[in-house]
């Protein structure tokens, strides 16, 4: 699965301004195209989510954050 595309999701970046409902293509692990109205046509060879108006935007992950202790829910 090299392409996977988005639809029906809403793009936000404060960082940018852009709050939008469009779609976002994804290749190879990577974004390489979104906005609004992006797929005439879906590509055949991609995977599609439809994320039926959930909020995509960008994120920062630490992957090395230790709990030491009680984790709290």
């Amino acid at each position: 699965m090299s392409r996977i595309a988005f639809t029906n999701v809403r793009l936000v970046d404060p960082a940018s301004g852009r709050d939008e409902k469009g779609e976002l293509l994804v290749v190879k692990g990577e974004i390489a195209d979104l906005g609004p109205k992006l797929f005439d046509r879906i590509p055949d060879d991609a995977f599609v989510i439809d994320g039926k108006g959930a909020v995509l935007g960008p994120a920062l992950v630490d992957m090395r954050v230790q709990q030491i202790g009680r984790a709290h829910v």
